[in-house]
Formats: C-alpha cells, sequence, structure tokens
C-alpha cells in the first residue's frame, strides 16, 4: 500500500489479526504514528521502526533516566519497547544531521500495571512531566492537574511511600498507577 499512515483506513488489512509493521519514520510523525500504532494495536503483534536515536532513547528510558518522560510512561504501558540497532547518520545519503535507531514495540495483550481510570493515569503523568524539573508535589497540585492542596497530596504520596520532594523522572509506572488508584 503506497499511501499517507496517518490518513490510511486499516479496515481491509487490520480485518485480520497478527500485523506486522515496519517503516522508516520520519522525525515530524513519529509521536503521531506511535499513537495510531497503539489505538490499533487489537490487530498488531509487533511494529520495528527506524527513527531518529534521540526519540527511540526516550521510548526505552527508564525511571531515573535523563530521557524518561510522558512518552516513554505512555510506549510502555501498551508496549514492550526494545532497541535493537543503533544506524550512523552517515549509513545515509544524503547523510542527516543525527543518526537514527531501529526499534522494536511489542504491543502487550494487558498493560504492565493496573489502572482503574485510564484517562486520569495519564493526566497524571503529563501533569507531572510537564513541570518535570519541580516536585511531583509541585507538579501534581496544579490547579488544571488535580485540584488538591499540598497537605491532601502530600499525605496522599506518603501514605504509599512516595517521598513528596521527589521529581517526577523517580516514578515508575507502577508510582503512577498506585497515585491513580488512589484517588
Amino acid at each position: 500500500f503506497c499511501a499517507d499512515i496517518l490518513e490510511f483506513e486499516p479496515k481491509g488489512i487490520f480485518s485480520v489479526k497478527n500485523v506486522k509493521v515496519a517503516g522508516n519514520l520520519p522525525y515530524y510523525i513519529t509521536t503521531p504514528l506511535i499513537e495510531y500504532l497503539i489505538n490499533n494495536r487489537r490487530f498488531i503483534n509487533f511494529a520495528v521502526l527506524m527513527m531518529q536515536k534521540e526519540v527511540a532513547r526516550r521510548l526505552a528510558a527508564r525511571p531515573g533516566d535523563d530521557d524518561y518522560s510522558s512518552v516513554s510512561c505512555f510506549v510502555q504501558y501498551y508496549a514492550k519497547v526494545r532497541n535493537i540497532h543503533t544506524v550512523r547518520s552517515s549509513c545515509f545519503f544524503p547523510a542527516p544531521d543525527v543518526d537514527s535507531s531501529l526499534v522494536r514495540l511489542d504491543f502487550l495483550k494487558e498493560p504492565p500495571v493496573a489502572v482503574k481510570d485510564e484517562g486520569l493515569f495519564f493526566r497524571i503523568i503529563r501533569g507531572a512531566f510537564n513541570q518535570k524539573r519541580k516536585s511531583i508535589i509541585n507538579s501534581l497540585s496544579r490547579k488544571p492537574i488535580l485540584n488538591m492542596s499540598k497537605s491532601d497530596l502530600e499525605a496522599l504520596l506518603k501514605k504509599v511511600g512516595i517521598d513528596p520532594s521527589v521529581r517526577p523522572e523517580a516514578l515508575s509506572l507502577s508510582d503512577f498507577a498506585t497515585i491513580s488508584n488512589l484517588l
């Protein structure tokens, strides 16, 4: 099929399960395409994608890594991420300014953590990483995120064993699920 993937209607292909996806992604559609694949994951076994190395590092980052972000959490909630190989820019002609990485996404049958409300779970994650350099209590207590007093949020965090002064990049998917489920 020769088509724009973001405008492609997959009903014909996705009527059969076990689809495998392979592609070389331009930087500007990497995130929208991954979201598209996640939204259609029930039909897809896995995807092998070439993308900008920095984006690949962000997808596979773990708590405490400099590249760990809300995108890391989002993708890892739905897929096992594995960096397969770095492809140097000199392998392309003309050579781009950045290296690339070959990444495999194996879509999970069940998320690695159980959450009661995915909307709230992802709102907490986005809110936390929106102000990544602030403590988790300052990131989450803001009105548009949880609209909780700092004292109530501090009590909640301490109840589940999370230090209110920790930064969001130190928290795992499990930590975010715990916070979300308690709310």
